[in-house]
């Protein structure tokens, strides 16, 4: 879960969240692969929750790990071992488009195209909130009834922001809908566990 930028203590600069999006989510991912490797996890059902600003960093991050290509260590592509292509699903609390070093234009319809479930949950009394929520919606949504359960916004009552989703009564309806969103679109994937380790390295 990536927590919103309005959290961080420190001032952010320009290059942070780009930073963010390629260093930090890629130890994360490092780390993740390990364990998949060692079949505690599949990787290949990978999704990522976010808040605020660190939403951008999210889709940021879903784009570079598609445009991950396998490891070249078969003939064909279809035999080699992939690296990327694992992120699955992105779920945004309260998002902002509006993120210091990342332009939102070029990224917003990159996603739209990547084959990936997407969730937006924001308040509608929180005015900004709610105009940032339907804006990034509007640049990824996918019509079409086959996408109406891969594709969602939800404006909700009250005046709740980003992290608070995941606090307190409120956090009993979210997860709610979050497990159900992920249940079907990533638990329920035909992505079977496939070994993650360059052939060339064994």
């Amino acid at each position: 879960i990536l927590p919103s930028g309005e959290a961080a203590t420190l001032k952010m600069g320009n290059a942070d969240y780009p930073l963010m999006a390629t260093a930090d989510m890629e130890a994360v991912k490092s780390f993740l692969v390990e364990e998949h490797r060692a079949e505690k996890l599949n990787i290949r059902k990978l999704a990522i929750v976010s808040m605020g600003a660190s939403s951008m960093v999210a889709a940021t991050y879903a784009i570079a790990d598609w445009e991950k290509t396998p490891y070249p260590d078969a003939p064909t592509m279809e035999a080699r071992t992939p690296r990327g292509q694992d992120v699955q699903s992105l779920i945004m609390y309260s998002p902002t488009t509006n993120v210091r070093g990342i332009v939102p234009t070029n990224i917003l319809k990159t996603l739209k195209a990547l084959p990936i479930s997407i969730y937006i949950v924001a308040a509608k009394d929180e005015k900004e909130d709610a105009k940032q929520a339907e804006k990034l919606f509007k640049a990824i949504e996918l019509k079409g009834d086959q996408y109406k359960d891969s594709r969602k916004m939800t404006l909700s009552g009250g005046t709740t922001h980003a992290e608070a989703y995941l606090e307190g009564k409120l956090a009993e309806v979210t997860n709610k809908d979050l497990m159900e969103f992920l249940t079907k679109n990533v638990k329920e994937l035909d992505a079977p566990w496939r070994d993650r380790t360059d052939r060339r390295t064994k």
